[in-house]
């Protein structure tokens, strides 16, 4: 299990549609509105699932930007103790192609 801290920040149209569209992701386990230009959420989902899920949030329709703060992965190993997670590489790759559009 990945367990990862974003925040959104700045909002096109305002807080609440986008607040109403990260609610609707299963994955998103909290969110809390920070101030008025930031939106913090708790993002949990299997190890394997992160950088995919991590790049459809970034693309939600008025999310200006998006932060990863954390990330955590736990309870993913196999038989022999290895444990699958998405390279630095993977994560950074959802942040740097949001940035260039």
């Amino acid at each position: 299990m990945a367990i990862a801290s974003i925040i959104a920040n700045g909002f096109s149209d305002g807080p609440q549609g986008l607040l109403k569209t990260l609610r609707s992701f299963p994955q998103i386990s909290e969110i809390q509105q920070l101030d008025a230009e930031k939106i913090a959420a708790v993002v949990e989902c299997p190890v394997a699932e992160l950088p995919g899920l991590l790049k459809n949030i970034s693309t939600v329709p008025g999310m200006l930007d998006m932060e990863l703060v954390f990330v955590n992965y736990e309870d993913d190993m196999d038989e022999a103790g290895f444990m699958n997670c998405p390279s630095e590489a993977e994560l950074l790759a959802v942040f740097s192609q949001r940035q260039r559009k």
